[in-house]
């Protein structure tokens, strides 16, 4: 039996090999006739190229195959040449080929499932950049049927494509399968919970389940550091009032992107802590100038290097910076508004200096020319004439902003400036009559509708409608308190105490004075006969605001 085997495996060998030993003999045979041109071996043999070229192919494929040769020869002939160990390798021959069966068997379905998965997934993919809603979902379907765990990073992206087309329902069941609150699971399914959580905290949602959820998805993301899970953290310190720990997080995402550095720069001044406040702010403005000089067309970043040098203190700076700006892009609305919060900021400095009342005046009407906003300006204006104790130097403001007038009447800003006055005089007559030249030349003059709206309502007789559809379009304008305490106030002259209530109530905690509120929300209900909310307005309408 022995013999049998040796012999078949020697033919088996001879077979196999035999197209290599024609070769190494082919090799031979040309090498021999290459150099066969002389009658002595002690002569030197010239080849031709043309020879050489040929020959070189076939001096490779047999070199490599003579290697070969000696590798496999030496262990095949030390294994036949035992008898032992021929009688194992036959014995063990057919649990090898059972062995080699079971593990395809097992196996096939395995790689054939990872493959289809990775087909799935690759088609999801293309289908959610090419924004084919309904063929992601079918494909991402058939990822999640085994179990949304068994490909998580897919099914993570799918929750991710429900939650952008406001499929929140079953983005949220699968995100708490992909994160659940009772043991780990996908550490980015996590995050995003986190995230979530923290929002909610930031909403003013905040009690022990909420702070709990939040900081168990915290801990179950991982090792993870994006600016978003960060921020996170930084929500979760702050409210369990961990302040060192909540700057700390903010610091790191402000590595990540400069504009929290800006907010560390607040939480630093809340702590009393002007030092780091400072180190922060010229972190920020160090690294906004890096990205500046990288892109100076970036109006974001411009503005934002502007406000880290105002808050340095740095305003020659900070104009510079938006005047070159604006050379760029002389109409870019949001480069003009940063020009006119930093005149504003100019000009408080001012007051703080005690300049004149001649600056000051000149300050305004500069900004005056350029705001786009004057809303701001207005304030000003209105306070500055206000803190103006002589006849004199009111005498002096108002004189300047009827000569302005004089040579601008078309313009409606000096129109409005004009009314401020007169309101402030007690002029309410003149008052209305420049107001109403002001919505002639500017019909979308919000404050102008406000202010109006509140002189009409008390005029004699008043002028009830109008006044309602002014404070109404005011307030469609731009959502403020005090315009929504002079709807309420209008309200309340109209009869409309139910209204008048709702709209007192929401303008109530946004209102500088709030006794004038308070007093209408007493009216009001005392109207509707409730007198326990009335009396109770009366009496904190006499206490400061």
């Amino acid at each position: 039996m022995f013999r049998l085997i040796k012999k078949t495996a020697i033919a088996l060998g001879r077979i196999l090999f035999a197209p290599i030993r024609a070769l190494l003999e082919l090799t031979d045979w040309a090498a021999h006739s290459a150099g066969s041109g002389g009658d002595s071996y002690d002569e030197e043999v010239v080849v031709p190229l043309w020879r050489r070229i040929l020959l070189f192919p076939v001096r490779r494929v047999s070199g490599t195959a003579s290697i070969l040769w000696q590798i496999v020869r030496f262990p095949v002939q030390g294994l036949l040449s035992d008898p032992i160990r021929v009688r194992h390798l036959a014995a063990a021959a057919p649990a090898l080929i059972a062995l080699t069966l079971f593990a395809y068997v097992m196996l096939t379905p395995t790689v054939s499932g990872r493959n289809l998965e990775t087909m799935y997934s690759n088609e999801f993919d293309q289908a959610n950049r090419d924004s084919m809603i309904s063929r992601a979902t079918l494909l991402a379907n058939r990822l999640i049927r085994p179990g949304v765990r068994r490909a998580p990073e897919p099914t993570f992206r799918f929750c991710k494509m429900l939650a952008v087309n406001n499929q929140l329902d079953r983005a949220n069941a699968i995100i708490e399968s992909l994160a659940p609150e009772s043991f780990a699971g996908y550490p980015p399914a996590h995050e995003q919970r986190a995230v979530a959580y923290a929002s909610l905290v930031g909403r003013g949602v905040s009690n022990e389940t909420v702070l709990n959820a939040l900081i168990w998805h915290l801990n179950k993301a991982g090792e993870r550091s994006s600016e978003d899970l960060l921020l996170a953290k930084a929500t979760y310190y702050r409210e369990t009032r961990q302040a060192d720990a909540c700057i700390a997080m903010i610091e790191a995402a402000a590595r990540m992107n400069p504009i929290h550095w800006f907010t560390v720069t607040d939480l630093s001044l809340e702590k009393k802590d002007p030092a780091r406040a400072e180190r922060a702010l010229n972190f920020a403005r160090k690294s906004f100038s890096e990205l500046l000089a990288k892109d100076p067309l970036k109006i974001d970043v411009r503005i934002l290097f502007s406000q880290a040098q105002v808050r340095l203190g740095l305003l020659d700076d900070a104009e510079d910076t938006l005047r070159s700006g604006l050379e760029f892009f002389p109409e870019d609305a949001k480069l003009r508004r940063a020009k006119n919060l930093l005149d504003l900021t100019r000009y408080d400095r001012m007051v703080q200096d005690k300049k004149s009342v001649d600056e000051l005046t000149q300050q305004l009407l500069s900004m005056l020319e350029t705001s786009q906003e004057p809303t701001l300006v207005y304030d000003r204006m209105l306070g500055l004439y206000n803190q103006s104790m002589s006849d004199e130097n009111r005498a002096r403001i108002r004189t300047v902003f009827e000569q302005e007038a004089d040579k601008n009447q078309e313009v409606a800003v000096l129109q409005f400036a004009l009314s401020t006055v007169a309101i402030v005089d007690k002029r309410f007559e003149d008052a209305i009559r420049l107001l109403e030249r002001t919505l002639e030349l500017d019909p979308n003059q919000h404050l102008a509708k406000n202010n109006l709206a509140w002189l009409l309502a008390d005029a004699e007789p008043p002028q009830l409608d109008r006044s309602k559809q002014l404070a109404e379009e005011a307030l469609a304008a731009l959502e403020a308190p005090n315009y929504r305490d002079t709807l309420g106030h209008v309200l309340l002259m109209r009869g409309e105490y139910d209204q008048a209530v709702i709209e007192f109530e929401r303008a109530l905690p946004g209102m500088r004075d709030k006794a004038k509120t308070r007093t209408g929300l007493a009216a009001a209900y005392r109207k509707l006969g409730n007198e326990e909310m009335a009396v109770r307005y009366e009496a904190s309408s006499t206490k400061r605001p």
